[in-house]
């Protein structure tokens, strides 16, 4: 049997959040005045879909060994994949593809942290703890699990980025980050809603469950203003350029989503598209980013 056939428990479609953010942090990095290095940038590229691979194959076999996938209903933004819940045998091949997955991680990590020092090591320290921590820990505190996904992609990935380009970290790449922070956990937010239910019969304790699904509504507004200030702060202090405005549109996909959100609740998967836009928004986000970067 072949890691082939564990494939789906790293949800394919759901990796390219990775290199979105990795094409921003490199942006950054140019428009800062660095010139590319292919060979890092196709490190740091793999290192980001090796670190999503590692989130999802690990939450799919902790969720497994719970329990929490047989009393899941999966939606197609939420719930898993769903593969080991249908083919408990594949239970070792899961495990397998993260020991590979994070081995191979955790090679790219040394090489950069040798050739970078310690602003790679906290980076690189920080997203193994996101990674290990996630399914099992970071679920049962709700300001941590809220705040996981944008440390992870939108901080990590980003600026990670923008130091192997031989960049140092400054103001400027932090704000821009900062963007597709807010967008990322708002992402989750909504995904985490259809599995309420089953998430908290499973133990976990995120915002939703915590505070109740008005405050994760509010919580979800903050957000997506929050993002929209920070793109408006960073236009006015010259940290992007004022093509940077094009991106608004992206931004106001999570206000589209509200009304639903609202209405809905934790039936929002019976609508599909007020989910995918907010995937849409947050995988666009940090792609529009990069190309007025990269054009300007």
């Amino acid at each position: 049997m072949t890691l082939l056939s564990a494939l789906p428990s790293a949800r394919p479609p759901f990796l390219t959040l990775a290199p979105m953010c990795v094409l921003l942090g490199t942006a950054i990095a140019i428009y800062q005045g660095a010139e590319l290095d292919w060979f890092h940038f196709i490190l740091a590229l793999l290192g980001a879909v090796l670190a999503a691979v590692c989130v999802n194959t690990l939450n799919e076999y902790q969720d497994f060994h719970s329990g929490l996938d047989l009393i899941t209903e999966q939606t197609p933004f939420s719930g898993g994949s769903g593969l080991l819940k249908n083919h408990q045998h594949l239970e070792n091949q899961v495990l397998k593809l993260f020991q590979i997955s994070l081995a191979s991680l955790f090679a790219i990590g040394i090489y950069f942290v040798w050739r970078f020092g310690l602003p790679m090591l906290v980076i690189g320290l920080l997203g193994l703890a996101v990674i290990i921590t996630y399914t099992n820990t970071l679920n049962r505190h709700p300001w941590l699990c809220l705040v996981a996904p944008g440390l992870g992609f939108a901080l990590l990935m980003v600026l990670g980025s923008v130091v192997v380009q031989s960049v140092a970290l400054n103001g400027a790449a932090m704000a821009i980050a900062l963007i597709p922070f807010f967008t990322i956990n708002n992402l989750l937010l909504v995904n985490q809603l259809p599995d309420l239910k089953a998430d908290k019969r499973a133990g976990r304790d995120h915002f939703a469950i915590h505070y109740s699904v008005t405050a994760m509504l509010w919580c979800f507004t903050i957000s997506a203003c929050l993002s929209l200030a920070v793109l408006c702060y960073a236009i006015l202090r010259d940290f992007l350029p004022i093509q940077a405005f094009w991106v608004v549109p992206l931004l106001l996909l999570n206000f589209v989503a509200l009304p639903k959100l609202i209405q809905l609740r934790e039936s929002i998967a019976l609508h599909p598209p007020s989910m995918a836009v907010n995937v849409v928004a947050a995988n666009l986000l940090p792609l529009c980013l990069a190309i007025v970067l990269f054009i300007s």
